[in-house]
């Protein structure tokens, strides 16, 4: 608790990558290492993110975008997140007519996982239970709703591939 309330006390900083510089950069990765499932060194911490705490792992030398929405996820080394990025872990259940919406209840829990040298750009959003293969890049404003190959360039709503990593 006491390091949940030390986040949200940094994000009256400025951002980690600022001109302006207080220490919050490292002081975000020492919150990061106390409050996750796992986190390595040289990571960012964007401000401002809405966060499951223990449900995150993040690789070295990765980021999470400022204004991030995470419920769970794997993230690998050496990944770029753009800012306003959403991983999600359930969703709800709707696939009976017979029920109303809201007492369906929810899928079961499925974290995302991120492999290494990852781009996400801005605004991305990444359904439950998908996995970012190594060396992916997904591009700003798509929604991926299935499993991407490794070194594939996804774009669109839902995302499909457009190019590949040479």
């Amino acid at each position: 608790m006491f390091f949940k309330i030390v986040y949200s006390l940094l994000n009256f900083f400025p951002e980690s990558n600022s001109r302006i510089n207080f220490g919050q950069k490292k002081l975000r990765q020492l919150v990061a290492k106390k409050l996750m499932l796992d986190c390595k060194k040289n990571v960012n911490i964007g401000k401002n993110i809405k966060i499951n705490w223990p449900e995150i792992s993040l690789g070295k030398n990765s980021g999470i975008g400022n204004n991030a929405k995470i419920e769970g996820a794997l993230i690998g080394d050496n990944v770029l997140m753009g800012e306003f990025c959403s991983i999600y872990k359930r969703n709800h259940e709707f696939s009976s007519k017979n029920r109303l919406i809201i007492e369906q209840g929810y899928t079961d829990d499925a974290l995302v996982k991120i492999g290494n040298d990852v781009w996400l750009g801005d605004r991305v959003m990444i359904m439950a239970g998908v996995k970012i293969g190594e060396g992916a890049v997904v591009a700003a404003g798509s929604i991926v709703t299935k499993d991407v190959s490794e070194y594939a360039v996804v774009a669109g709503v839902p995302a499909k591939q457009i190019a590949e990593r040479k």
